[in-house]
């Protein structure tokens, strides 16, 4: 997995462990939100499209942070930033438990969205130091796949704590698990400091480049671009299903509380295996294929799972619904170390403001296409309950039909964003690229 000079296994496995389980809190607190959205809307009296907006806020405010934390993590490392982080975006979990107007969760959710970008470029950077470039795929999955993980665990635990003792303590609960990680952190790390002597070979003079520099020289190279399609494509995929899904299948398909967690849990269980799988077929792979040509192929298969939304969406019965989670969530997540590992290849030294360039033009599109599905959901819910009652039926059953209504084109169409970035992936990057590989020193 790394070279001689690289840490031990046992070194390496204890950093990535430490890096799941610190996505998975990042997904814990993310997703307690969409969990209660139903029970939020009602104690702070705000709708669909407001819930979009709130989801739309934490959009833009990751974009900012996405860039503030890429220049920082690579002017001072990872290991003393990373619990800085994620200190900082538990706080705003917590915090959220103590919002008494609509106002104050968006600015607890700008918060979160913030701090939270902090995770990614650490985390990147430190697989990217770690591994070899046929592991990082691997490696980037299992940092990956605590996001499937989070999902898993969240739905259950913060549905049973707000049923038992109201939706203010899961926040706080959940917020709290941060410091904890932080605690582990410094432990482990501060002691033993974090040396991988893994050596890299960077395949262009961006190494030496002042930042301005660098950014004019990302924009030159086409490769650059690919990934800028790549990204949004799919975490489009990814955050839609997110935000939606549990909505979805409580109010489209009549789910309760329970049930709907329930089935939140396989989608994330299907999709905490793509991340591991992606990174392991490509490891396979390669021996025979090549590093490109794994990651190509594994990607498109990948792109073609998340097409399963149209039946998850459009066949209404169970035979349908479940067999299409699974394929989705398989789809979905194991896209991700792919892609993660594609913009591993670019630089060695900036690899903190590459990641924050990259999801910062992410999330500004996200912010766009969050606030489009809100609006989009909540106006035509309002326009079929309306043509329901001018055709006779009350407002309780024409609300209930429209409410149903309402999802299953949009949901399904959000399968459709992978595509477009295999197509990038296709006529944008070289086909013989020469990855950063573990050869030589890097320049000082």
């Amino acid at each position: 997995m790394s070279t001689t000079d690289s840490p031990p296994r046992s070194r390496i496995l204890v950093v990535c462990i430490l890096l799941l389980l610190a996505t998975t809190i990042n997904y814990a607190d993310r997703l307690t939100l969409n969990q209660l959205a139903p029970e939020l809307m009602k104690a702070l009296n705000f709708n669909k499209q407001a819930y979009g907006n709130a989801e739309a806020m934490f959009g833009i405010a990751y974009a900012l942070g996405a860039l503030v934390w890429g220049y920082i993590v690579d002017r001072f490392g990872p290991v003393p930033i990373y619990p800085i982080g994620v200190v900082l975006w538990s706080l705003a979990g917590f915090a959220t438990g103590f919002v008494q107007t609509y106002d104050d969760l968006v600015w607890c959710r700008a918060a979160l969205g913030f701090c939270e970008a902090a995770n990614w470029s650490c985390g990147i950077v430190i697989t990217k130091k770690l591994l070899d470039p046929k592991d990082r795929a691997m490696g980037n999955g299992m940092f990956q796949s605590g996001t499937a993980l989070g999902s898993i665990l969240t739905p259950f635990t913060v549905v049973w704590l707000s049923q038992n003792y109201g939706w203010p303590v899961a926040f706080q609960f959940v917020g709290g698990l941060g410091f904890l990680w932080a605690i582990a952190w410094v432990v482990v790390l501060w002691s033993n400091p974090l040396r991988t002597g893994v050596r890299q070979e960077a395949t262009e003079t961006s190494e030496d480049m002042g930042f301005g520099k660098f950014a004019l020289w990302l924009i030159k190279d086409k490769r650059f671009w690919c990934l800028a399609v790549i990204v949004f494509a799919i975490n489009a995929n990814w955050h839609l299903f997110r935000t939606w899904l549990p909505l979805y299948l409580r109010e489209g398909r009549g789910f309760t509380e329970n049930q709907q967690a329930g089935v939140f849990t396989l989608f994330f269980l299907a999709a905490d295996a793509g991340a591991l799988l992606s990174g392991y077929f490509i490891r396979q792979l390669a021996p025979s294929l090549g590093v490109f040509r794994s990651r190509f192929w594994v990607f498109f298969l990948c792109s073609l799972f998340t097409l399963a939304s149209f039946p998850l969406a459009l066949i209404e019965s169970s035979w349908a619904l479940y067999p299409s989670l699974i394929v989705l969530g398989l789809g979905s997540l194991g896209l991700f170390p792919i892609y993660f590992a594609f913009s591993q290849d670019l630089t060695t030294r900036r690899q903190g403001i590459l990641t924050g360039f990259l999801a910062a033009w992410n999330w500004v599109l996200l912010f766009l296409m969050q606030r489009l599905m809100g609006w989009a959901i909540q106006s035509s819910q309002d326009s079929e309950v309306a043509r329901l009652q001018s055709l006779g039926m009350n407002s309780a059953q024409a609300l209930q039909l429209a409410v149903h209504d309402a999802y299953p084109w949009k949901i399904a169409l959000a399968g459709l964003a992978p595509i477009l970035g295999f197509l990038a992936l296709w006529l944008l990057w070289p086909k013989e690229t020469k990855v950063l590989s573990p050869t030589v020193q890097p320049p000082p």
